[in-house]
């Protein structure tokens, strides 16, 4: 019988297969039989671990799991749970997120590259060539770029930017782009709106905490830059004179018998040491030819009494090491040296004053004892039988010279003894660390960011990367070497739905390798990026053609041979047409991928959720279609296509644009079909429930001055602006008429505090923009609205702030929407420069009518209030954003 499989379905139930796409659940594999690793997780033997072997242990258990899937696995669900479970019993006391298991797979295990690529491939429910990806990264030829890679939204992230970078890290992820790790950064979090609930619902209530990285700023620390590339951990027995070093090439770092950290062994360090431990041996070495001429002397002395063999190894083993020749020749500092390294490190704390016979016990610590067993051969010369029994030497030629040699030769092993001691690691780091250089080796932690690398750095060719283990020792994991820090580039960043500095925060030494947008495109990078700027409504458009172009290649949408058989023998039946040609294309593609029967593969249920959050972000960059060209709905109608035929298990086309003519008002024409389809209906129906139940409560605890998001929308442009935006529904009008002066004094307060914070930003724009609802939209029929949109302007009272406030108005006036539109002004009595906005506003729009607003004692005013017709302008990007003046620099 084959393996029992680790994973299985989630236990919703399926739905039948001619539901409508919007009622589709998802079936995606969860890991089965948990509970008996928990079970070890929270038993006393795992919590006596040290943590290092518990963070192995629970990244060995999740590659097993992994392992020991099918291979055309979708894992994300899986591994999210299984990582949400560890942070929710605490089996770490720090949050445990996908990254570290990244991290630990990266570098911790022995697997081959090509089945860390399969893993990869499981995990995100892709399986593809590499080289499939160079469609959006420039990883031709086989390339692997250095340390980490980002893919990131911008900042102050929308449902566009959230999806397309979501995908791209996913892309980036399988196809590994860098050697390190692959992070997908949502700077500030993900987007404040019930759009965002679509990934809790496809991947898991923890999936943003687990996935997702929200920091402001994309920077690396040593997590990031941390390399095992000739990196070697040493235990203290070692020889310093067998340690290659070759050209600062090697890493060597002693550690105790259980792996933890003593110190950094460097080819800098070589020398001195050599310089410290010369001079202990340099006293070894006089005291071994001080011992054979005066012993030779000794027995050539006619008449040699007992008594005086006696005195002298007395003298000899009771002579102080500054007592010998070399030591009286040393320089203050040579002295000074020699004290510090037996005190220090050679557990002689009398130092140079210290006798041989002390140092003989000192090493006797080490569990050196030949020169113990010298001393000892040395003291037994007074028992040898060449004496007779007064005492007087015998006249034996061959035994009183064995007796010299037998005694010569122990003080020689002992010597090599001494000396092998000293050249071993352990007491070389002790040399270095409490003599020659007389400091603790620097070392940084996982968390240690690059200027502090770079600070501690100086002069040393690495420093290593310690993680806090037991008893507070410290573990190596790695080193940073100085020529990869020194490099121009650490890392590499993907960008997608913006293609500007202005909206990321990126650290100088991280290059941009890839970008996804359908804006106007600001970057340079020192390499050649994969660049796709598109003319689109959404960046998920642009991202949606390329995925569909891969999938085309290796997805078979759950289809089986006998499936494409049936279905292509019915086709042949019917009679001929455009849309069944295509359906035959289509059908003999998957035929085609069944054919060359390779191991490559794209989960349908990673295929349908692809699609589905494509479409999530398409619907809110475009108003719901409402700002498209052919090129979106084009997109649209194909996701749309695929969705159903995944859902059905059978190619299916429910939208197709065959009998509208290819004129200017196609892509309208097109959109109302695409709105008009119950399938679609049944996506954006339950967006717009889910909106205007979310918007009714923002502007609940904004009017009662509660926390809310409702300024979440809000961006800072063009260095001087700050343009913000709430979209209402006329279902909402009642609740934002009852709570509009409190949103509108919030707002003003917050303005007031940018611009008091940040006085070069002196143009503020709130947006209230009513869109239809969708029932509104399904029928094709307008919303009876009684009330009219408006616009909030404050600044302040400064020349230059109404500069960029008559700026705007003067491009903003010809804004098509607003010809035929009925435009009124509102306006607020100022303290100073009464009439200044009034006239800037009279000179670009002559003969609108003006409200004077009465006196308030409200501290803060708004400048004016521009009102117009309901659901006009609604896009802040396309209606607002062009418009906007520009700081000169």
């Amino acid at each position: 019988m084959g393996k029992k499989s680790s994973i299985s379905l989630q236990s919703k139930e399926a739905l039948p297969s001619n539901v409508l796409i919007g009622e589709h659940v998802p079936l995606f594999s969860t890991f089965s039989s948990l509970d008996k690793y928990f079970e070890e997780f929270n038993s006393r033997a795992f919590k006596s671990m040290c943590r290092r072997r518990q963070f192995r242990r629970v990244n060995q258990i999740l590659l097993n799991l992994l392992q020991e899937a099918p291979h055309d696995a979708y894992l994300l669900t899986a591994v999210g749970g299984f990582i949400g479970r560890i942070n929710k019993d605490k089996v770490f006391n720090e949050t445990y997120t996908f990254d570290l298991f990244e991290f630990w797979l990266n570098h911790f295990n022995d697997l081959p590259l090509e089945e860390k690529y399969k893993i990869r491939a499981k995990i995100s429910g892709k399986f593809l060539p590499r080289e499939a990806y160079q469609a959006l990264f420039p990883i031709g030829g086989g390339t692997i770029y250095p340390g980490t890679h980002f893919v990131t939204a911008h900042l102050s992230p929308d449902m566009d930017t959230t999806i397309a970078s979501f995908w791209g890290w996913n892309d980036a992820f399988s196809a590994g782009i860098g050697t390190g790790q692959h992070l997908w950064c949502l700077p500030g979090g993900p987007p404040p709106s019930p759009m965002t609930r679509v990934f809790n619902d496809l991947w898991g209530e923890n999936f943003f905490q687990v996935f997702a990285r929200t920091s402001l700023t994309l920077s690396l620390n040593a997590q990031d830059l941390v390399n095992q590339k000739n990196f070697f951990r040493k235990k203290g027995e070692n020889s310093i004179n067998t340690i290659e070093h070759r050209l600062d090439e090697h890493a060597i770092v002693l550690v105790d018998d259980n792996g933890h950290f003593i110190g950094d062994w460097r080819s800098s360090d070589v020398e001195p040491v050599r310089q410290v431990s010369v001079l202990f041996k340099s006293c070894l070495h006089w005291f071994e030819n001080n011992l054979h001429i005066k012993m030779i002397s000794l027995f050539a002395t006619s008449g040699l009494h007992i008594d005086q063999v006696q005195a002298f190894a007395n003298l000899l083993c009771d002579t102080t090491i500054e007592q010998s020749e070399p030591v009286q020749e040393f320089t203050e500092q040579q002295k000074e040296t020699l004290d510090k390294l037996l005190s220090r490190v050679l557990n002689l704390p009398q130092g140079l004053k210290a006798s041989f016979r002390d140092l003989s016990e000192a090493m006797n610590t080490f569990e050196v004892y030949e020169f113990g067993l010298f001393l000892k051969e040395l003291d037994n010369l007074t028992f040898s039988p060449l004496f007779d029994t007064q005492g007087n030497l015998v006249n034996d030629t061959s035994g009183i010279l064995n007796l010299i040699e037998r005694v010569i030769i122990q003080l020689d092993i002992a010597i090599h003894c001494m000396r092998l001691h000293v050249e071993r690691l352990d007491t070389a780091v002790a040399i270095k660390r409490h003599v020659s250089v007389d400091a603790p080796d620097p070392f940084i932690t996982l968390k240690s960011d690059v200027e502090e690398i770079r600070m501690r750095m100086k002069s040393y060719n690495f420093l290593t990367v310690l993680v806090e283990d037991e008893n507070d020792k410290m573990y190596p994991v790695g080193v940073i070497w100085a020529t990869d820090l020194r490099k121009p580039t650490l890392g590499t960043v993907s960008l997608r739905d913006f293609s500007s500095f202005e909206e990321v925060r990126m650290a100088p030494y991280l290059s941009i390798i890839s970008v996804i947008d359908h804006h106007r495109a600001a970057f340079s990078t020192p390499s050649t990026p994969m660049a796709i700027i598109g003319d689109a409504q959404s960046s998920n458009v642009l991202i949606a053609e390329i995925a569909c172009e891969l999938n085309n290649q290796y997805s078979l949408g759950g289809m089986t041979q006998k499936n494409i058989d049936a279905q292509l023998a019915e086709l042949a039946k019917a009679p001929q047409s455009v849309k069944n040609i295509r359906l035959q294309r289509r059908l003999l593609r998957k035929a085609s991928i069944l054919h060359n029967r390779s191991d490559f593969y794209v989960h349908p249920q990673r295929e349908f959720a692809e699609y589905l959050t494509f479409l999530y972000g398409i619907c809110d960059d475009t108003d719901l279609l409402n700002k498209v060209t052919p090129r979106d709905v084009q997109c649209v109608a194909k996701i749309l296509n695929r969705m159903k035929s995944i859902v059905e298990g059978k190619e299916t086309e429910i939208i197709d644009f065959d009998n509208i003519p290819q004129d200017a008002s196609f892509a309208r024409q097109a959109a109302k079909r695409i709105l008009k389809s119950p399938d679609m209906f049944s996506i954006y129906s339950k967006i717009f429930m889910s909106k205007e139940k979310d918007i009714e409560e923002q502007l609940y605890l904004c009017g009662n001055g509660k926390p809310s998001e409702l300024f979440a929308d809000t961006k800072e442009q063009n260095k001087c602006c700050r343009i913000g935006q709430i979209k209402i529904f006329s279902s909402n009008i009642v609740s934002y008429l009852k709570y509009r002066d409190s949103i509108l004094d919030y707002w003003l307060t917050s303005s007031y505090d940018v611009a008091f914070n940040h006085p070069e930003i002196d143009l503020h724009i709130f947006m209230i923009s009513t869109i239809a609802s969708a029932a509104e939209v399904y029928e094709d029929r307008p919303g009876s609205t009684s009330h009219q949109d408006e616009l909030w302007f404050w600044g302040p009272n400064t020349r230059q702030a109404f500069n960029h406030l008559s700026s705007f108005l003067l491009a903003f006036q010809t804004l098509p929407e607003l010809q035929n539109n009925h435009p009124m002004l509102e306006l607020t009595p100022q303290e100073e420069f009464s009439h200044e906005v009034e006239d800037i506003f009279r000179r670009h729009f002559l003969n609108i009518p003006v409200k004077k607003l009465p006196e308030s004692s409200a501290k803060l005013k708004p400048w004016a209030i521009l009102k117009y017709d309901a659901g006009t302008i609604n896009s802040r990007k396309s209606m607002i954003t062009p418009y906007l003046p520009r700081a000169i620099a």
